[in-house]
């Protein structure tokens, strides 16, 4: 008995017969008024009745079935899916953060030299109807980013705290798990404009609360409590001195709960639903800068949005740019000491081919903040693009002990490992990437098997990873016979008629994929050419191409040379450092290594 009624329980039906009970009653008081009132024949309170008690068993029954979540409306797991789906996300979450957080990684570096570290997980929605997702996400992140800025202190990354997002696992082995000494739980519930949190702070070698309280307050006071936390936490662990106080925090956030809400809803669906959910996130940041147009984070947050706007919507490269570079300059006019904005620039100017410019805004942004997980990620695919191999190596293990479980951090360690020829560990790092979701991984798997000679398995995922939305250029059809003819002959005229035909005609501004085709195929100064004429929104697809150990015959080919020059990469090898295949053999020459 015990266990049905739990059962129960934990499907709402309990919740949700109740609500339906009261409701009923409530609109039968109604009826009961209404019914004389407006002089109706009393067979309607009797039919509204009888329709309400109808109804009642469809009502429960749906509630047994379905669910409505953030993500919609989905079918309710069995206690045995549910048991065995967390048992896998669990093993997902293991094997993702053991890759590469060895006692060398910095994360586990903090537990040996005495560094305090924390997790801040996510807040659990108590809500009524679990709908406040996105606000317990908030509470969290902004928790999180003050303590982050905190001397002495490690915090560990956004993803990997949100891998555990709705796990019952002992706080102890999440610590363990993700090499911290501390965990910081908590969770969330509002009622109209009414806000309750409450907060724990966990040690883990004990499994002790050492601190726990709950704050009920109106919903305009929760910047005031996000505040209180982080503060009160610094304070349980000895480093309140190194915590910023709010009046020399840089104001990036807004005093507006209404824009800050539209913000954190933005925010998820770029983080969890960026195919499908990309429009809605742009325009619900533009809805919550019209509130506030003073709020630097959310003109950030558009910045990115308009960048990846390019591959996930589709559009043109130079408005998409054009929109985020006004947003970037915006977020740095209100904080010029907030990083990520500068970070984006340099995305930008590396899309644009001004190297210099990408460089010298990725060296303010990580001289700004070391550890912001937006510089390092695009300072790392910047450095793939230039060709500084080793450089890109570091910056994205820096970010892999930051956040081991962000897909960017596992997709740069494993280009970069294959870039530099580690074909194991760039495996295992793209095989953990691409059962996370992340579809370019199926490209970093498609190389390593075609260097591996597993060319079947290797025209397999590259067709896969083309038709996952990477690729708008071509169809579905002409995709497969792209895919297969890189590594079979059978195919290979008909693709460059595919091709040549695309190239006589192009679409504006596309992804770029055809010059990475003409280079594949063997065409290679014809690829150098297009490339060069034209701006891409994939420029870093087909510069890294260029430094794959099976492109040696692209970077030895004569017209290399005049291409890297056009494009100005000798220029900046020049000021800068020479990519990794090549050394100065005097001011204006270089040599293959």
């Amino acid at each position: 008995m015990n266990r049905i009624f739990a059962e129960l329980n934990r499907r709402g039906v309990l919740r949700t017969g109740s609500a339906y009970i009261v409701l009923s009653w409530l609109m039968l008081q109604v009826s009961g008024i209404l019914v004389p009132a407006m002089e109706l024949p009393p067979v309607v309170l009797t039919v509204t009745g009888w329709f309400l008690i109808f109804c009642f068993p469809f009502v429960v029954l749906a509630s047994w079935l379905i669910d409505v979540t953030p993500d919609g409306i989905v079918l309710t797991k069995t206690l045995e899916q549910q048991a065995v789906q967390h048992s896998q996300d669990t093993e997902m979450a293991r094997s993702v953060i053991d890759l590469g957080t060895s006692p060398t990684g910095f994360a586990a570096q903090s537990l040996l030299s005495g560094q305090k570290s924390i997790a801040v997980l996510p807040f659990t929605d108590m809500s009524a109807q679990h709908d406040q997702g996105h606000l317990a996400d908030g509470v969290a992140e902004e928790v999180r980013n003050r303590l982050s800025a905190t001397a002495g202190l490690h915090v560990i990354g956004r993803s990997s705290s949100k891998a555990f997002a709705g796990k019952r696992e002992d706080p102890r082995e999440i610590g363990k798990l993700l090499h911290v000494h501390y965990i910081l739980a908590g969770s969330i519930s509002r009622a109209a404009d009414k806000l309750s949190i409450e907060a724990r702070l966990i040690r883990v070698d004990s499994g002790f609360q050492l601190w726990a309280k709950s704050y009920d307050r109106s919903l305009k006071d929760i910047f005031d409590v996000q505040e209180e936390i982080a503060i009160t936490i610094a304070r349980e662990l000895g480093v309140s001195a190194n915590i910023r106080q709010k009046e020399d925090a840089p104001q990036r956030l807004t005093g507006n709960e209404g824009a800050y809400s539209l913000y954190m809803r933005a925010r998820n669906l770029m983080t969890h639903r960026i195919d499908t959910g990309l429009e809605e996130a742009i325009s619900l940041l533009e809805q919550a800068l019209k509130i506030d147009d003073n709020f630097a984070r959310a003109w950030a947050a558009l910045a990115e949005a308009h960048v990846a706007s390019t591959v996930h919507l589709n559009k043109r490269l130079s408005e998409a740019q054009a929109a985020a570079e006004r947003c970037c300059r915006q977020a740095i006019a209100i904080d010029q000491s907030f990083a990520a904005p500068h970070a984006v620039l340099g995305r930008i100017f590396m899309q644009h081919r001004a190297y210099t410019a990408m460089q010298e805004s990725l060296n303010t942004a990580l001289t700004l903040d070391p550890d912001d997980t937006t510089a390092l990620h695009h300072a790392g695919m910047a450095m793939i693009s230039v060709g500084r191999l080793s450089e890109a190596a570091q910056l994205y293990q820096r970010l892999h002990d930051i956040d081991p479980m962000m897909p960017f951090a596992l997709s740069g360690m494993a280009i970069s490992r294959l870039l530099t020829g580690d074909l194991d560990a760039a495996e295992a790092y793209a095989l953990r990437v691409a059962a996370l979701g992340f579809g370019p991984a199926l490209l970093t798997l498609a190389d390593i098997a075609w260097l591996r000679q597993d060319l079947e398995k290797a025209a397999e995922l590259q067709d896969r990873a083309m038709k996952a939305g990477l690729v708008h250029e071509f169809t579905a059809e002409q995709i497969s016979i792209l895919s297969r003819s890189i590594y079979f002959e059978d195919r290979k005229e008909e693709a460059l008629h595919i091709v040549d035909e695309y190239v006589r005609d192009p679409a504006p501004e596309t992804e770029g994929f055809a010059p990475v085709m003409l280079l594949r195929l063997g065409r290679i100064e014809e690829a150098f050419d297009i490339f060069a004429r034209n701006k891409f929104a994939f420029d870093s697809y087909f510069l890294a191409a260029l430094w794959s150990p099976s492109a040696a015959d692209a970077r030895r080919h004569p017209a290399f040379r005049d291409f890297v020059k056009r494009i100005g990469l000798v220029d900046y090898w020049r000021q800068y450092g020479w990519a990794h295949h090549f050394k100065p053999v005097s001011d204006t020459d270089f040599e293959v290594v």
